[in-house]
């Protein structure tokens, strides 16, 4: 049964949604089933309630929409995944009708315009594996993966290192960064021409859907190619060999986006901030490194423009 805004107020309880821009097989996928957690604990703590979970595709449904994202039903927003660039044109229209609806939205994990978000450096994630396997001597490094800041930061460390680009390196995966992607396509990349002898991988999912391939092929991680991921997901550490990948902080990332909206349901005059939770390498077995060991990319707060009126 809904409440009203007043015995959710009376109650010191605020109620949230979560508008998600993807598919519900997402939640399949350990990143960003950690980063729902996170939110969910976050929110038990500070006594506020996921009032719904809805896909934004599903909002074009005019009831459901008026029905959801009204300020009477809702303290806030958090927008899931969100971000303009990879979206269709009804989907960004979507976002929109809701901006105009509800003040308190913030972003999770991509950002849109400027609303405050919650996100990781993708650019500085593949800046600092790519460091990582270049130090090790390697020449050609191979980019497995979406095309996103994750190739901003892989050109970047290679001209830092004095390493030309090379265009036959760079293997997109149109249909996201999944462990079936990373399965397929680890064989295109290495039957190019001067094949890479190490391979970032813009996920552990991508990676590890390349590793069982380079292991039905009969090749050896790391002797015969090295690869590094990007998340840490729990599996990570028990494949063979253990994976090397650029831990992102998911369940903080949760956290932090519920008590951005509880902020900014308290304190609505603000003026938006984003925060950039910072990156760990961990060395594992999969890039031929002895031993283990971390190293942290630094997170940033950033003040955000207020959009001109």
């Amino acid at each position: 049964m809904l409440t009203s805004g007043k015995e959710r107020t009376d109650a010191g309880v605020r109620e949230f949604g979560i508008v998600v821009s993807g598919s519900a097989s997402m939640f399949t996928r350990p990143f960003y089933g950690e980063i729902l957690a996170g939110i969910y604990a976050e929110a038990n703590l500070l006594r506020m309630r996921v009032r719904f979970i809805q896909f934004l595709e599903e909002l074009a449904d005019p009831l459901l929409f008026n029905e959801l994202i009204h300020p009477e039903e809702v303290s806030g927003l958090i927008l899931f995944a969100a971000d303009r660039d990879y979206m269709s044109v009804a989907g960004a229209q979507i976002v929109e009708r809701i901006l105009a609806r509800i003040g308190n939205v913030v972003c999770v994990e991509r950002k849109w315009d400027d609303l405050p978000a919650v996100i990781f450096d993708r650019a500085a994630a593949a800046y600092t594996a790519i460091s990582h396997l270049l130090t090790l001597g390697h020449r050609r490094v191979g980019f497995l993966g979406a095309l996103d800041d994750r190739l901003t930061g892989y050109r970047h460390a290679l001209f830092d290192h004095g390493i030309d680009f090379d265009e036959q390196l760079v293997c997109s995966l149109s249909e996201g960064n999944t462990s079936r992607q990373g399965y397929v396509h680890i064989t295109d990349l290495l039957s190019r021409p001067d094949a890479p002898t190490a391979v970032f991988a813009c996920s552990d999912e991508v990676a590890i859907g390349a590793l069982g391939r380079l292991r039905e092929e009969g090749l050896r991680v790391p002797d015969d190619i090295a690869i590094v991921g990007v998340d840490d997901i729990p599996y990570a550490d028990y494949l063979a060999p253990r994976l090397t990948t650029v831990q992102v902080p998911k369940m903080q990332m949760g956290a932090q986006v519920v008590r951005m909206l509880h902020d900014r349901t308290t304190r609505p005059g603000e003026s938006p901030i984003s925060v950039v939770l910072p990156t760990t390498l961990i060395v594992r077995d999969s890039c031929g490194a002895q031993g283990s060991s971390t190293l942290v990319t630094p997170g940033r707060r950033a003040a955000v423009p207020q959009p001109t009126v």
